[in-house]
């Protein structure tokens, strides 16, 4: 495997709820890739996974 990339792609509502949901979602995609996800972890041991976030 070589090249691997994963984008999340998240539509928030608006008003402040949804631009708190907007501002922490970058967060939780590091931490999923930094430390909850397992798979990706593994993974990274013989091909980088690029992760990023965009909003929808």
């Amino acid at each position: 495997m070589t090249d691997l990339e994963l984008t999340f792609r998240i539509g928030f509502p608006e008003g402040e709820g949804g631009d708190a949901a907007r501002a922490a979602f970058p967060g939780s995609v590091a931490q999923s890739r930094d430390r909850l996800c397992t798979v990706s972890r593994t993974v990274q041991i013989g091909t980088p996974v690029e992760m990023s976030a965009e909003d929808a």
